[in-house]
């Protein structure tokens, strides 16, 4: 997978988090939190008595989101047990990406599946854990704007309808 973030860019996207988390008046940890052998890469905690409370988890993807990546970050957030889950993604370098500025046909290959499925199969994958809300962050805007809406992706297609009225 090609990398489109620098090991620098994640930290500051890390710091950036951590400073948005005392806006909020959250509290994180400045290393990765372990949940039974899962490792998200931020978690947002609120205090409810003597207990944290995990209020926003997040992954942070330095390339391509491959199939596996969406899958392991997606499980890494639900078992975090927050209700909003966020993924950061290089998402406009991505869609920039030519296929000269990328390095070898495998990694222009997942740049193509990205732009085509990419959306599709988080959206499939994101569906057993309807009790995370999980959304899709780009990283640069996240740093610039400092806004977890303005950072947004897409928005995801799941909507709640009323069923049909029944007739008697």
């Amino acid at each position: 997978m090609p990398a489109f973030l620098t090991k620098d860019e994640e930290r500051e996207i890390r710091s950036v988090l951590d400073q948005m988390a005392q806006e909020y008046g959250l509290s994180t940890k400045s290393h990765e939190p372990r949940f039974e052998g899962f490792y998200p890469d931020r978690i947002w905690n609120t205090k409810l008595g003597s207990e944290e409370v995990a209020v926003v988890a997040f992954e942070i993807e330095r390339g391509v989101p491959s199939n596996e990546r969406w899958r392991k970050d997606i499980f890494n957030l639900a078992a975090s047990r927050a209700p909003l889950g966020f993924i950061i993604v290089p998402h406009q370098r991505i869609l920039g990406a030519t296929q000269s500025s990328v390095h070898g046909q495998t990694a222009w290959a997942w740049v193509k599946w990205y732009r085509s499925h990419g959306r599709k199969d988080f959206e499939i994958y994101s569906r057993p854990f309807p009790y995370t809300s999980i959304r899709v962050l780009d990283a640069d805007t996240l740093v610039a704007k400092r806004s977890l809406s303005e950072a947004r992706v897409w928005l995801t297609r799941v909507q709640l309808r009323k069923a049909p009225a029944s007739r008697v």
